[in-house]
């Protein structure tokens, strides 16, 4: 049993022998593989020298660096643009010294300063004014109205309140002026009055004989239509409804009246 026990115990020494020197020999191995001779390294580092010298020059087919080349400095002071003309280019230097130039202040004369006065518009004479009167037309019939026949019918005040404010008018009733031609007005049921303006109103017969409504006038608070100008000197005359609260049916300018 003893001799049984130490023989295995020799065994396994010798086992673990083994493995020790394999172990030391496999390293030995290692060593041997990294080492080089000497006379292999000296022809090696002859090879490495002659590929060195075979191998060209990487530079050498570069071209050398040229030295940067300065343009020369532009002085914009003195410098003059070209002017493009149909056989080149040209310089101009006689209008860029005008351009350069302050600017001049012209006075001009005080005359020229002036507004420029209206052409005057054309306006009948005083004289003619006189004449300037109005047509009654009835039918087939017309009548014209002079400024100098008006005046023969005795214009008379009279007052109108439209809006509540009163007006003062100098006048002749409507009713005057149809008995002065004789016109027949029982044939008739409107009067129609024209205005040179282009606006027209219409009254009842019954107001148009009424001497205390319709009144075609001449002057207001003392003064002619025809002094105030314009459309009034060529239509001096108003239609005037003295009880009429509001102006909307007065007639300006006056020239024609219609029996209907």
């Amino acid at each position: 049993m003893k001799t049984s026990v130490l023989l295995r115990f020799l065994l396994m020494l010798t086992v673990l022998a083994l493995l020790v020197g394999l172990t030391a020999c496999g390293g030995g191995n290692e060593e041997l593989q990294g080492y080089v001779p000497q006379e292999q390294a000296e022809e090696m580092e002859q090879e490495l020298i002659y590929d060195e010298e075979k191998q060209p020059d990487e530079n050498a087919n570069q071209e050398p660096e040229r030295e940067a080349v300065r343009e020369p400095e532009v002085n914009e002071s003195s410098y003059t643009p070209a002017a493009n003309t149909s056989q080149g280019f040209a310089p101009y230097n006689d209008n860029v010294q005008e351009l350069n130039q302050e600017p001049q202040t012209v006075n001009l004369p005080e005359d020229n300063l002036t507004e420029p006065t209206p052409d005057p518009v054309d306006e009948p004479p005083v004289a003619a004014i006189t004449q300037v009167g109005f047509t009654i037309i009835f039918g087939d019939t017309r009548h014209q109205m002079s400024k100098a026949d008006f005046l023969r019918l005795s214009p008379q005040a009279f007052s109108a309140y439209p809006r509540g404010e009163q007006r003062n008018f100098t006048g002749v009733p409507l009713a005057t002026i149809l008995r002065h031609f004789a016109i027949d007005h029982s044939q008739g049921s409107v009067v129609v009055i024209n205005s040179r303006d282009g606006f027209a109103t219409g009254i009842s017969i019954a107001e148009a004989i009424d001497p205390n409504q319709a009144f075609i006038a001449f002057k207001e608070d003392g003064e002619t239509f025809a002094s105030r100008g314009g459309t009034w000197t060529q239509a001096p005359f108003m239609l005037v409804l003295a009880k009429d609260p509001f102006p909307n049916r007065f007639a300006r300018y006056v020239m024609e009246i219609v029996i209907e």
